[in-house]
């Protein structure tokens, strides 16, 4: 499939086309080049594409995009443009423009990634689908997940991130959603924020570039609920604003879930229907997001209940809650893999989970928490750190290992009885595990990227032979 010929990326960006040529994909990763791309060669503080073009050549590259200043060869295909990263932008918006497909925009503090993977999911039985491609969610994979957008496609799900206030806006403004959702708004980049209202009126920018009348879903039971609403009424004239959650005034609204094996069963009123249908998560969040989820389905005007029966289908990514069976020497335990990240409102869900998991699958077994490093929290960092302590009481977690300097702080603040152990990284946290560990055990897993409590998953599946369910 051509998703761009030369003349038309030309015109696009107005760049320069260099022979005839067309282009399958869009790519600015030189290592990810396939026979058939067009490498935009991006330019960075650290980096420079240009530098990777003759590889990207040798990969088979059908074109490179570079700035007029760049020396090749004439018989090299290419696109000569004034700025590699605005002619990427300038892509993304002609793609957008002659798309027919319907958009939903994704942002929150938590749950952005897992909401985009089950709207693609669900949509995909109705439909062609693109959607944003692993975290590619900033203002660099925005503009690239747009230009890869095919014409023909049916629905997009794009989710977008940020790190600092203004950095939404701008990439609402080039995805023109259709439909727009915000997740949560919680303590996450904190130390780029004042208070928690100002991450609330960042993740409102998604409202910048809100298609006339498209509709708005916020989280109903959200302390900030209040304020986004008055932001997206105000400050950004939005008329269609609606409510997901287990609040009773909800637009669609959370009824019941109850656990069923793996995965639960979700009663919910979807608008003014009344629903029943099962997802293959587990976990109040998981529930409230699939409401949230099936409101997007409606505001593309797609078919609600399919999508709903299509839910059942959905399981947790790698690393975002994931359960799996693992097998110890004298029996079997469960695995909770939700490694991916961590703030104080993930953990909490988490906590929750693993008490209902435990309740489900293993009530005679104990509840171990493997926790790493919470980062980016800025100066309150350590208080949020040890308040963990009392929601792992209520959760009547038994045994906690932890790694980590801001993890000190839980460890100081735990009952000894507790206290399962305490190391400064999470490799060092392995060898006490492997003989810690015991038949009929939840073990979740959880912690920041940066804490590497991720690495402890596959180390743990591998020297306890993991079999996945």
């Amino acid at each position: 499939m051509v998703l761009w010929k030369a003349d038309e990326a030309a015109s696009a960006t107005q760049g320069e086309a260099q022979g005839v040529w067309n282009a399958r994909r869009v790519v600015i990763d030189s290592r990810s080049v396939q026979e058939g791309d067009l490498f935009v060669a991006l330019k960075g503080e650290r980096f420079d594409g240009h530098e990777f073009v003759a590889a990207a050549l040798q990969q088979g590259a059908a074109a490179v995009m570079v700035e007029a200043g760049y020396e090749a060869s004439g018989s090299v295909p290419a696109l000569r443009v004034g700025d590699t990263f605005v002619a990427l932008q300038a892509l993304a918006r002609k793609a957008r423009q002659r798309t027919r497909a319907r958009i939903a925009g994704i942002t929150g503090s938590v749950g952005k990634t897992s909401t985009k993977e089950a709207l693609a999911l669900i949509l995909s039985a109705q439909g062609r689908v693109h959607m944003t491609q692993g975290n590619y969610n900033n203002h660099i994979g925005v503009p690239l997940t747009l230009a890869n957008m095919p014409q023909e496609c049916d629905f997009a799900v794009i989710e977008m991130g940020m790190n600092h206030a203004a950095e939404i806006t701008p990439l609402s403004r080039l995805t023109r959603p259709h439909a727009a959702l915000i997740t949560a708004v919680e303590a996450v980049h904190m130390e780029f924020f004042a208070n928690l209202d100002g991450i609330a009126a960042a993740k409102c920018e998604i409202c910048a570039g809100l298609e006339p009348e498209a509709p708005l879903l916020l989280p109903a039971t959200s302390p900030h609920l209040g304020l986004m609403q008055r932001l997206a009424r105000d400050r950004y004239h939005i008329s269609n604003i609606l409510t997901f959650g287990a609040a009773e005034y909800a637009d669609y609204r959370l009824i019941n879930c109850t656990m069923e094996g793996l995965g639960m069963s979700v009663e919910a009123h979807i608008g003014n229907t009344p629903m029943e249908y099962r997802i293959g998560a587990y976990g109040e969040h998981w529930a409230a997001m699939s409401v949230g989820v099936l409101g997007l389905v409606e505001a593309l005007h797609a078919d609600v209940r399919a999508a709903a029966e299509a839910l059942q289908r959905f399981h947790e990514p790698e690393g975002r809650g994931n359960i799996q069976k693992i097998t110890l020497p004298k029996g079997d335990a469960y695995l909770i893999d939700d490694s991916y990240n961590a703030s104080p409102a993930s953990m909490r869900a988490a906590f929750a989970k693993l008490a209902g998991v435990h309740r489900g699958l293993a009530p005679e077994g104990r509840m171990v928490a493997v926790l790493g490093d919470m980062l980016e929290l800025g100066e309150a960092s350590p208080q949020f750190h040890a308040e963990l302590a009392k929601e792992l009481e209520i959760t009547g977690v038994h045994q906690l290992f932890v790694a980590g300097t801001l993890m000190r702080h839980l460890w100081n603040a735990l009952p000894h009885g507790m206290r399962g152990g305490y190391a400064s990284t999470a490799a060092e946290l392995l060898p006490l595990l492997r003989t810690s560990l015991q038949e009929g055990d939840t073990v979740l897993l959880k912690g920041s990227h940066g804490s590497h409590i991720h690495t402890l998953a596959g180390a743990l599946k591998d020297a306890l032979h993991a079999n996945e369910e």
